[in-house]
């Protein structure tokens, strides 16, 4: 009876193993990152405009920045501009990106962006350390040819963009979620833009686009939204967004002002009819 070498056996033992993880990958219905918009009316409740983006003092400086995209180029750009308002101070003593009250980012500055939200100040020195200054190409190219990686994008719940976004979370954001970024007493508003492939339009992961979907921004993953914003089309896959509002939306669609409008109208109908 002929033998098979041992090596032999631990390929055909790997494959095996390959073949397994990819048929129960494929198995699997694709799981949507965002969730249902539950017991809350919009998502303006749980994630209120941030105290440091209001109207402030007439006196006081308000920043607002926007950062372009550009890859990492744009992440180093966008750190460098804070990391130097961070040394400028003003009359209270507080620096000039403490000032900052908004900030619009696409692409590599989204990373900047969703980074200083969630740490200001402080976390600066970690994003450069952790992010700029680390061959990042050569950890997504050693993630994507790992076997385990190749088994998930077989199937219909991992894709290309899923590789940037555990990167994204292994290198700096560690599953953080949108309102961990607006829980951060002195935040900034931030508006991380990507595109709706479908419509060809911006989308902004922001409490009303949110609450379009009928969806929980505050608890969807900041690494996610920069992925998105990051998404170079071909090269990486879009995010997938689920719209949740067929499920029984507790979101109005129409703002106060309409609602009081048909009410006053609804009012004036009933009372004619009444007369």
């Amino acid at each position: 009876m002929p033998m098979w070498p041992q090596s032999g056996v631990r390929v055909l033992r790997l494959g095996a193993i390959l073949v397994v993880a990819v048929l129960a990958v494929t198995g699997c219905a694709r799981d949507f990152l965002n969730g249902p918009l539950q017991g809350h009316r919009s998502n303006a409740e749980l994630l209120p405009v941030p105290a440091n983006a209001q109207p402030a003092d007439p006196g006081e400086p308000y920043i607002v920045m926007s950062f372009s995209g550009g890859g990492v180029r744009a992440t180093g750009f966008s750190y460098a501009v804070l990391d130097e308002l961070s040394r400028v101070p003003d009359r209270s003593g507080r620096t000039f990106a403490d000032m900052v009250r908004i900030i619009s980012s696409a692409s590599g500055g989204s990373v900047t962006a969703a980074w200083f939200g969630l740490k200001g100040t402080e976390g600066l020195k970690d994003l450069r350390d952790n992010f700029i200054a680390r061959d990042n190409m050569w950890a997504m190219e050693s993630q994507i040819f790992n076997p385990v990686t190749l088994g998930k994008l077989a199937g219909p719940s991992y894709s290309r963009v899923d590789v940037l976004r555990n990167r994204l979370d292994d290198a700096l954001f560690h599953h953080a979620t949108f309102a961990d970024m607006y829980g951060r007493r002195g935040t900034p508003l931030v508006l991380l833009n990507a595109t709706d492939m479908a419509r060809g339009e911006v989308f902004t992961f922001r409490a009303s686009s949110f609450d379009n979907l009928c969806s929980n921004l505050a608890d969807f993953p900041l690494a996610a939204g920069v992925a998105a914003s990051a998404a170079f089309p071909v090269l990486l896959t879009p995010v997938s967004l689920k719209n949740w509002s067929r499920t029984g939306c507790p979101v109005d669609p129409y703002p106060p002002s309409i609602r009081s409008a048909v009410s006053s109208i609804t009012a004036r109908a009933a009372s004619r009819r009444a007369t």
